[in-house]
């Protein structure tokens, strides 16, 4: 669905949308539901915390006094680092420039929650568009965004303690928006959008940068792999172009996050000593809290707990995705002899435009 453009992509023109099945009464009902509770939770959410300190580990231990110490340096360009023995000196930074513009003109942070309930906004507007590309009815995709903001974790990090998760999910799902309109249009342009979208995205958390990772890569071997196939109308040379184009403006969110470590303490400090076959490509100060906890990720590897729940989730995402696949399949035409509109991408996603 990331790389097939319909016909006429190609030539220039953006394809028709084909028509998108009618959301029913109940449906809209439901939708309906679903987008005022998450309007109104929200509310009543700012308005109970609009007039209180920020509260969390997070916001008080290196986000807000990141950009107080931005505002006595001048400068964001350093590693500040407030608790002993942890590395959010080394954290990505991009967020806490929107924190810094709603501190700054009064030094103090009285409306730090206002922007990130902005991008929590944004962001199902994002996760709506994200349907929309898909196809999906309109009922259901006001419900996608509904829910995708409605989660526990989503109202913990936003309004009480206003850290700038919802700028991530903003521009993740942007990227992917546009990573799907460029398979509808064929453009340029969409993949400088989805690009620079999730460069920041990348920039923003820590794990934002495993998720464009993830969708970069799969993104680009599976256009390489359609080019190479005959699946859409372009060669490899332009899927590597256009690979490389997504995966450069992303790689400027990793470069602005990486520069900074780099610059001050002359390797990624974050991550420890790295020396396959015994040679070390980054050194490292020694991790004391690791040393203390005796556990890396590497370790739930040989966990069963964690391989059945992760096998589990594999298993439900091959159902989803095959049911998906068969609810997108070509239905019989209904013209006399069965005939079918000529379309190169009759079993491939159609968006429409989401405006």
């Amino acid at each position: 669905m990331l790389v097939r453009p319909v016909a006429g992509a190609a030539a220039g023109r953006e394809p028709a949308p084909e028509p998108v099945a009618a959301s029913s009464t109940p449906a809209w009902v439901l939708a309906g539901a679903a987008a005022a509770f998450a309007a109104l939770a929200a509310l009543a959410d700012l308005a109970r915390w609009a007039g209180d300190e920020l509260v969390g580990v997070d916001p008080l231990t290196f986000h807000l006094p990141n950009v107080a110490r931005w505002i006595q340096t001048g400068s964001a360009w350093q590693i500040d680092q407030f608790v002993p023995l942890l590395a959010q000196g080394d954290y990505p930074h991009n967020g806490d420039i929107v924190l810094l513009s709603t501190v700054l003109p009064w030094h103090n942070d009285f409306l730090v929650r206002l922007p990130i309930t902005f991008f929590l906004a944004t962001a199902a507007v994002a996760v709506y568009a994200v349907a929309r590309e898909l196809r999906a009815p309109r009922a259901a995709c006001v419900l996608a965004a509904a829910a995708a903001v409605s989660l526990p974790v989503v109202g913990i990090a936003t309004i009480p303690r206003a850290l700038p998760d919802s700028l991530m999910w903003t521009t993740y799902s942007c990227g992917v928006l546009f990573l799907l309109r460029h398979a509808r249009s064929a453009r340029r342009s969409d993949l400088v959008l989805a690009g620079i979208a999730l460069g920041i995205a990348c920039g923003t958390k820590w794990y934002g940068v495993s998720s464009v990772a993830v969708v970069v890569v799969i993104w680009a071997l599976a256009r390489l792999a359609a080019a190479r196939g005959g699946a859409v109308p372009c060669r490899v040379p332009r899927a590597l172009g256009d690979a490389l184009l997504v995966g450069g403006l992303t790689l400027g969110g990793i470069v602005v996050l990486a520069h900074p470590q780099l610059d001050a303490v002359g390797q990624p400090r974050l991550s420890p000593a790295c020396g396959p076959i015994r040679i070390t490509i980054f050194d490292a100060p020694p991790d004391v809290i690791r040393n203390q906890v005796g556990f890396t990720i590497a370790d739930y590897a040989g966990d069963a707990h964690v391989l059945r729940q992760l096998a589990g989730e594999m298993v439900q995402g091959l159902g989803i995705i095959r049911s998906s696949a068969a609810w997108r399949s070509p239905r019989p035409s209904s013209s006399p002899a069965g005939a079918r509109a000529p379309t190169s991408r009759s079993c491939s996603w159609p968006p429409p435009s989401c405006c």
